[in-house]
């Protein structure tokens, strides 16, 4: 019905690989749900990624829909960047179909998932020194 094999299918079901954000999304509207239920976060508060995925996009084609480069789109994802780039917020609303709040709070869990990741970098350093 939509493309994909049943061994695509089978391997997404037993976890050795996962669904593309196309491929899911296509799942998403053949069964008539959204693709959050097929691909829920484990929080309430998803991801920049999780926004992305829950739009059916692939990182290039996100990135080429918000008119910014591929490895750019990744740093934002990682937060990476200090600040959210011009005008990209108000970008991914558009393309991602969600309100500024969500992609602001994504961008917040994203940004605290990153001091978390430099701080333990840090401690590991400092322990092997």
């Amino acid at each position: 019905m939509v493309g994909i094999s049943r061994q695509a299918v089978s391997s997404w079901l037993t976890s050795a690989t996962v669904p593309s954000p196309t491929s899911l999304a296509r799942v998403a509207e053949a069964l008539g749900v959204d693709v959050s239920d097929l691909a829920p976060t484990l929080e309430n508060t998803p991801t920049l990624v999780d926004l992305r995925v829950r739009a059916g996009l692939t990182q290039t084609a996100a990135a080429g829909r918000l008119n910014v480069g591929r490895t750019a789109l990744g740093e934002v994802e990682r937060g990476q960047r200090r600040d959210m780039p011009a005008g990209l917020a108000d970008a991914m609303c558009g393309v991602y179909g969600v309100s500024r709040d969500e992609i602001d709070s994504a961008w917040d869990v994203v940004r605290e998932e990153r001091r978390v990741v430099l701080a333990a970098r840090a401690a590991a350093r400092r322990s092997r020194k």
